[in-house]
């Protein structure tokens, strides 16, 4: 009879055991994943945190957390983890009541695009491992891994000859610049009034400056495909060249603009009005990160409508990897109609012929030639 009630009495504890775990393990038990900053540029390193809490008097003796990103994100250290199309990792963790775990993971940004860790799953025992218990956490944590850039310095000769084309560059009064004095005319601007010299003559006064030469840059970023093996390695470097050549004249002092027939992954063009500084440079960024090549992209021609300075002031520089054929006559074209413009014709090592036609790269006006190699 004692012997019956024991067991009876074992029971009843395992199946209060069961039922006032099932009920209490995830209270008050919290998993979070976030990346410490909110970019990085190719090749670029940066940690996910894994942060366990469990804020309960409770321990739990057993949680396998398991969660998945993107395998463009390159984890430091594989041991929990296995790779295909996608990162999979799993990690172990026992944790007492009142505590807080936290696990920093280094990785690297192999690929350009934006990258979203969306759940967690975690998987956890009984105190006498006799029942599994699962529960799912959301996650906002996101990363942006920038484009990578490529020393463009030798297209410099690309830009220098535009400008010495134009024949002459806009003047722009510089404000900080002045050179003297002289009475009021019609049409001076009225906030270069100088109001003691002109209380002291009795009529108005206005401040003369100097003139500082400026030019403006658009950086034409064609992922149109003209040839059918165009790969997507190739549209990246691109994509790259793209965004070097824009941070390298931004850091000249240019003033630069961007535009791409590409659109982002929410659908929407890429258009980044002229601008300078760093600011600029975050906008293109952050703006060509998010391209996707596997959506629509409008061929070259269809961008008609940023083509609408005819005074000489601002160069086009158009970066493709379509034929020089294509792109001469494109940039012929505009020419014609007052339209200042090149083209950066991003190709492999081994198609140069084709994409010349057998031609000499000095064969197509306005078109010259980078290796991504």
């Amino acid at each position: 009879m004692a012997l019956l009630l024991t067991f009876v009495f074992a029971y009843i504890l395992l199946v209060m055991e069961k039922y006032l775990y099932k009920k209490n393990w995830h209270d008050r038990l919290d998993v979070s994943m976030s990346f410490d900053v909110q970019g990085i540029p190719c090749g670029g390193t940066c940690h996910l945190e894994e942060v366990i809490k469990n804020e309960k008097k409770m321990p739990i003796p057993f949680l396998d957390i398991k969660f998945s990103v993107d395998s463009s994100l390159v984890f430091e250290n594989e041991i929990n983890a296995s790779v295909t199309d996608r990162y999979y990792r799993r990690d172990v963790f026992s944790i007492s009541g009142y505590r807080k775990i936290v696990r920093r993971l280094k990785l690297k940004g192999a690929k350009r695009g934006f990258y979203s860790l969306d759940k967690v799953d975690v998987l956890s025992y009984d105190y006498l491992y006799s029942e599994k218990e699962l529960a799912v956490f959301n996650s906002d944590a996101s990363i942006i891994v920038y484009p990578e850039r490529i020393d463009v310095r030798r297209l410099s000769m690309v830009y220098q000859d535009l400008a010495g084309e134009t024949g002459r560059k806009k003047s722009m009064e510089d404000p900080f610049a002045f050179r003297g004095m002289r009475d009021y005319v019609h049409g001076d601007p009225v906030k270069h009034i100088n109001q003691k010299a002109t209380a002291r003559n009795g009529r108005p006064i206005v401040n003369l400056f100097e003139m500082k030469s400026t030019q403006k840059f658009m950086i034409v970023c064609d992922l149109h495909s003209q040839m059918n093996r165009d790969s997507e390695e190739l549209l990246e470097k691109v994509i790259s060249v793209s965004v070097s050549l824009a941070e390298e004249l931004i850091l000249n002092g240019m003033e630069v603009g961007f535009v791409s027939n590409g659109e982002n992954n929410l659908g929407e063009k890429i258009f980044i009005p002229f601008g300078t500084g760093n600011k600029i440079v975050g906008d293109i960024d952050k703006n060509t990160a998010l391209i996707d090549l596997t959506g629509r992209v409008a061929e070259l021609n269809d961008m008609e409508d940023i083509y609408d300075d005819k005074s000489g002031d601002v160069i086009y520089l158009i970066i493709s990897s379509g034929r020089a054929g294509f792109l001469s006559d494109y940039v012929r074209e505009k020419r014609e109609n007052g339209v200042l413009a090149s083209a950066v014709l991003v190709h492999r090592t081994k198609d140069i012929k084709d994409l010349f036609m057998g031609k000499g790269t000095g064969s197509y006006t306005g078109v010259y030639p980078f290796e991504a190699d």
